[in-house]
Order: C-alpha cells, then structure tokens, then sequence
C-alpha cells in the first residue's frame, strides 16, 4: 500500500477528497492516512494464524478465514467429477483465485512443473485469455468450480497464489500447498502458512518449472500429506465468517462513531467522471518515452 500511494499520491488525494466532501468530512492530507483511520480494520485470519504486530493498523478485529460456501448455480460450471481423472491419482490443483492480479508467467510454470512432476492436474481460472496454449491432455481446465472448499479434499494438492480464501481452505481440507504469492498480502500469507509446515512458499524471482516442480514432489509426499492433514483435525475449525461479519456491521449501523449523515446536494458520480476525464487527458499527453516510463514504474 506504501508502495501504491507514493505513485499515485496525488490523484489518489483528490480522488479521496471529493468523495469526503461530498460526505460532508473534511479533506485529508493523503489516500494512505485515510486508510489508516478507520474505527475498526477487520482481519480475514484468527489471531493464532498472525498475531497483531506493532506496525500493524489498529483496533483489529480478528474474525476467522473466510471458510463459507455460497451456493452454486449449476448451469454456470461444469460437473466437478468429469475433471476428477476417474481411476486415477487424485489431480494438483491450479489456481490463481479469482481476480487477473498475477504474473503472466503463474499458470505456464505451474503446468509446466506438474508435466515434470507426472502429476494430473485441473487448472482453475474463469479467464480463457490466462490459460496456456497447447494443454497437455494431463492437465484440463476449467473455468468455475462449485463449492470449491468441499472439493479441496479430493485433490492431492493445490498451487496456488497465496490467497488467504485459498490457503484457509487448503489447510481445512488437510491437503498440501505451494503457495507462489506475489501482490499485496501474499507474499506474507505465504511465508506464514510455511513457518506453519502447511506450505512450501516460492518468491516469483525463484518462479521456474524445476523449482516449482521440486517443492511440488515436496510437498506431496507422505510425511507432508500426513502432517497437513493432522494440522486440519487439530487446529482448523469451519465457521460461517461472512455471517459472522454481517452480524459485526449489523451491530455498529446505529453507533455514532461509524455512522455519517450524507447530503443529498452533491453530485458525486458527475465530479468523479470529470476527475477521471482530467486524468485521462493528462496521460494522452505523455510521450512515447514518458509513457515507458510511466509503465516500468507501475510493474
């Protein structure tokens, strides 16, 4: 977040700021500093996964992995158990959750290390245009799968990017890991979900087929699956935390500390188009090489 608000410091201060004012709340020196007032930061983790460290934001409040299983449609997947390599070895799980915030090179070393490893896997992501060209036939994608957390235990393991849905999950269904995080707070999930002995955790400068590969035989032998599934029965515990957190918003709406009167004179959404129409002018207006620039700084 540091990182982000020293690059787009200034645009993310306006930003804020018409959106304060129009709350009637005054201006704020920085986008970083209004992220660091809140009266309550809400933590996707139980305190024994990461206790609260002294650089971190505070008042936390800790409320468990966010273990809930929404219902699936059934007309947006496909059955689960056609990917399941009836007969076979269970299959390694692929998946970069379900946002595009990776590395263009995640799934291609991902399946490249399951082709040196011999192991089958299903590689899960709802965007064709991520997808390696030329597939193996022991590798199968596919787009959405239906209650994933229930289906954890039939794989034999899960690559992934360090997602905290995805890890808690995982460490629920007692099946090993190799966590590839990069972004935001996964590098952290990463290394955690190691010291653990839940995980092996590879930075993206270490990112190749025989590394992957390396910790992927790893992780998937028996002392390893065995100890991943005796960290499930003794410290996992499923819970509704979306529930959970509904019921925590729920008891705050009438406390004055959370709650703000909103003018109905502002016009919001006109300001904020303006404000993007300014920026967009401002980047048409960039040479080639600023541009370049501009680009190496955001990567």
């Amino acid at each position: 977040m540091i990182a982000f608000d020293r690059l787009y410091r200034q645009y993310l201060k306006q930003e804020s700021n018409i959106l304060r004012r129009a709350y009637g709340l005054p201006d704020v020196s920085g986008w970083l500093e209004w992220q660091a007032s809140a009266n309550m930061n809400i933590a996707f983790w139980p305190k024994w996964f990461s206790p609260a460290s002294e650089g971190w934001l505070k008042p936390i409040k800790n409320v468990g992995f966010p273990l809930n299983n929404l219902t699936a449609n059934k007309n947006d997947c496909r059955n689960i158990d056609d990917c399941l390599f009836c007969g076979e070895k269970k299959p390694v799980l692929i998946t970069g959750g379900t946002g595009k915030m990776l590395r263009s090179e995640f799934y291609s070393v991902c399946v490249e290390a399951c082709n040196l490893s011999g192991q089958n896997a299903i590689l899960l992501t709802r965007y064709p245009e991520m997808v390696p060209h030329n597939l193996p036939d022991s590798i199968r994608w596919m787009r959405y799968i239906p209650n994933l957390g229930e289906k954890m235990s039939s794989m034999l393991a899960v690559i992934h990017h360090g997602g905290i849905g995805t890890l808690s999950s995982a460490a629920l269904a007692g099946i090993p890991q190799l966590i590839l995080g990069d972004y935001v707070d996964r590098p952290f999930n990463g290394a955690r979900a190691k010291e653990l002995e839940i995980a092996e955790y590879l930075p993206p400068a270490f990112w190749t087929p025989k590394n992957v590969s390396k910790l992927l035989d790893k992780i998937t032998s028996n002392s390893s699956i065995i100890r991943c599934k005796t960290f499930s029965s003794a410290v996992m515990q499923k819970a509704d935390t979306i529930e959970y957190i509904c019921e925590l918003l729920e008891s705050i709406i009438n406390d004055k500390n959370y709650t703000l009167t909103v003018p109905r004179d502002r016009n919001l959404n006109e300001q904020l188009v303006t404000n993007k129409k300014m920026l967009c002018e401002k980047l048409s207006r960039l040479s080639v090489a600023e541009r370049k620039l501009l680009l190496k700084k955001i990567l």
